[in-house]
């Protein structure tokens, strides 16, 4: 090795620094304390992981669930022009407040005249009914002429067998006979006759008589009121307007009859029953209200779609579905009056 060589090492080695890095951290305790304290941060993360894990057992909960209530569609059940509106939207009603009229005018002439038909059809049925009691009075009476001229020629004829009368005689009296006979028949002819008229004009006396209830009634459609307490929404009739039979003109909230449908997976059904106890979290007002499972529904939401799923096409793919779970929400409770059907909810579901 030369000089040069041994100088540009000497230099290297010279302007080279060896560092020592001194940990930051070094445990102050030895090894039997460290373990024994790593053991019972274990013990403590099992206990609580078990018991976090035990709780979870107890409950089963979602988050696809709202509130619910029924809502009464308000609609009119006759034609007519809409002549008045006493109410506006988010107005809150009670049940059989007079919500709109519609005009009556046309449905009054309807019940007049509906009225005078009624009359008129009772007054037929009178004078049929005197009818019939005249004819069955001439019948009586043809009758009892018949078997009085009956009984004549009956004698007349044993008189004539024994040659006491002549036959010119006996022969008269036959021919009364006859002729009662068929007076007899006549008047009964004409008597039933008289009860099929009084049958007819009965039928148009109960049809004048629907047809005038009716009227009656379809006057009364003309006053709208609201069939539940609640809150107006959906308000769409307006005065001047022309309601059909069935349209919605508005709709009604039932605020004092509300519940939850949560939709529960299928496989969160195994524990739930109806009755059991439910925690209900409404999100809007940050507060909790206490429920009881009502029922369960009888079908997945996709079966009650308009389109439901068929497996049977070969388009089968596993997805878990959801179950609807009717939860009744407890009375007296405060703040229940803010609750508002649509509003979203998380629903628990408490195991027995």
């Amino acid at each position: 090795m030369t000089a040069q060589s041994r100088r540009t090492i000497a230099v290297a080695q010279s302007s080279t620094k060896v560092m020592l890095i001194k940990p930051e951290w070094q445990p102050r305790c030895g090894g039997t304390r460290c373990a024994a304290i790593a053991m019972a941060l274990l013990a403590v993360a099992l206990i609580g992981g078990a018991r976090a894990w035990r709780y979870s057992q107890t409950y089963e909960s979602t988050d696809d669930a709202e509130i619910n209530a029924h809502i009464g569609p308000v609609s009119s059940r006759i034609y007519g022009t809409v002549a008045k509106v006493y109410v506006e939207e988010n107005q809150y009603v009670k049940k059989g407040a007079l919500l709109a009229e519609i005009d009556a005018h046309g449905y009054a002439d309807a019940v007049a005249r509906a009225g005078a038909g009624e009359d008129e059809a009772a007054a037929t049925v009178g004078e049929l009914e005197s009818a019939v009691e005249a004819a069955r009075a001439q019948l009586a009476a043809a009758a009892a002429t018949g078997i009085q001229a009956c009984r004549d020629a009956h004698r007349w004829s044993d008189l004539q067998k024994g040659r006491i009368v002549s036959a010119h005689e006996g022969e008269q009296y036959t021919t009364a006979a006859r002729i009662a006979a068929a007076n007899t028949a006549a008047m009964r002819a004409e008597m039933v006759s008289y009860q099929k008229a009084l049958l007819a004009a009965e039928a148009a006396r109960r049809a004048a008589h629907a047809a005038a209830v009716q009227a009656q009634l379809n006057l009364g459609y003309t006053r709208i009121y609201a069939p539940m307490s609640g809150i107006v929404g959906k308000r769409s009739v307006e005065v001047g307007q022309r309601a059909q039979p069935g349209e919605d003109l508005m709709a009604i909230v039932h605020r004092e009859n509300l519940w939850v449908t949560a939709n529960f997976k299928e496989t969160q059904l195994r524990r739930i029953h109806p009755g059991e106890r439910a925690t209900i979290h409404v999100d809007s007002l940050d507060e909790d209200f206490d429920a009881r499972v009502e029922s369960i529904a009888g079908a997945s939401g996709a079966k009650y779609s308009v389109l439901p799923p068929e497996n049977a096409t070969g388009n089968y793919v596993r997805v878990i579905q959801r179950i609807p779970v009717r939860i009744r929400l407890l009375p007296d409770q405060q703040e229940t009056s803010s609750l508002r059907p649509g509003m979203s909810v998380e629903a628990t579901v408490w195991l027995q």
